[in-house]
Parts: structure tokens; sequence; C-alpha cells
């Protein structure tokens, strides 16, 4: 979609408020916008640079498969709150910045705190290449049929069983929907 020129006065709780101020810090469709950007930061902050543009398209897409669209006052102030008459006392007009703008946005969006995040994730890397002390788990000491040898460490990978399948369906039951968009995103390009 290209930059609309259609007048907007009515804005969905889907939509997405463009502005780093006013009703955009608190409008629904801001909220699950940035949690989907907030997941998606440290992927898009390691993966390699042809796949960045895919994960800000992605999620430009996934805002507007759910009914969203991405709105700049005509104007161009800042709108405190929905319900905000224009200087006439008329009706603020809106419009839909388009895809490559929308874009635009959420790969500055992603990079927002990327420095940070490298350094945080560089450092747990650090870590994690480092030789762990083992423990020996209490469970030795309160069951004398485990044996002297087993040994146990917090910092290794433990075997996970997954939950049955009524428990995922329980589980995603639970998820909002911008997490079920962003869970089909991830499904979707795991596929490929």
């Amino acid at each position: 979609m290209s930059g609309s020129v259609e007048r907007i006065t009515q804005i969905s709780n889907n939509d997405v408020i463009c502005g780093r101020r006013g009703v955009a810090l608190k409008h629904p469709g801001n909220l699950a916008y940035r949690k989907i950007v907030s997941l998606n930061k440290e992927l898009y902050a390691t993966c390699l640079k042809n796949e960045k543009l895919r994960i800000s398209k992605s999620i430009v897409a996934a805002m507007r498969e759910a009914g969203g669209r991405f709105l700049e006052r005509e104007d161009g102030k800042t709108s405190l709150s929905l319900d905000e008459k224009g200087e006439d006392g008329s009706e603020v007009a809106w419009r839909d910045i388009g895809d490559r703008r929308a874009v635009e946005k959420t790969s500055q969006a992603l990079r927002e705190g990327q420095p940070k995040l490298l350094k945080k994730l560089a450092q747990e890397q650090d870590l994690r290449a480092m030789p762990q002390p083992v423990h020996q788990h209490n469970a030795v000491a309160m069951n004398p049929l485990i044996g002297a040898n087993y040994q146990y460490s917090p910092y290794s990978a433990q075997a996970v069983t997954p939950p049955p399948a009524s428990s995922l369906t329980h589980l995603l039951s639970q998820l909002e929907t911008s997490d079920l968009i962003l869970l089909a995103l991830l499904q979707s390009a795991n596929r490929r």
C-alpha cells in the first residue's frame, strides 16, 4: 500500500498512530505494535542484513492483516487524544503513510536500543563460554538411591518435556492477538 490521500476521521483500535507523544503512547494498536517490535528486536539485531528488511516488512504486514493502518495527522501535529478537534473545530483528519514509510519507521523502531542489546547479548555469550562449576544436587542428600555420582549444573541445558496438546491449546488461548500474529509469522518463515 502506498501513502493514502484518503481522509481518515475514524481510528480503529488496530491502527498505529505515528508519533512519540500523546495518543501514540497509549493507543491499543500502538501497544500491540510496540510489543511485536520488542519481541523481534533480538532477532533483528543478530540476523543478516538482508533479513532485516524482511522482519520489518513482516511486522507491517501483520499489523495490516489485523486491520491496522499506519496513520499520521494531515496537519502534521501531535494529537493528545482521539477526541481532539482541529483549529477550525472540525474533526482531525488522518492519512495512511503507506507501506514504504511504515517499513522505514518499523526498521527504526527495531534499531532503537540496539547497541545496548548487542552488548547484553555479547555478555551473555561470554558467560556461556566460560567453564561453569558443577554442583552436587540436593537430590543426592535426599535420596541415597541416586548415588554420589549424580551431578547437576544449573548452567547446562536441561531436557524439557513438551506439554501435552491440551496444554498447548490452553496456552494459545491466553495469548494476545499480536503474539499469535508473531507466532504465525515465525512459523511461516520456518517453513521456507
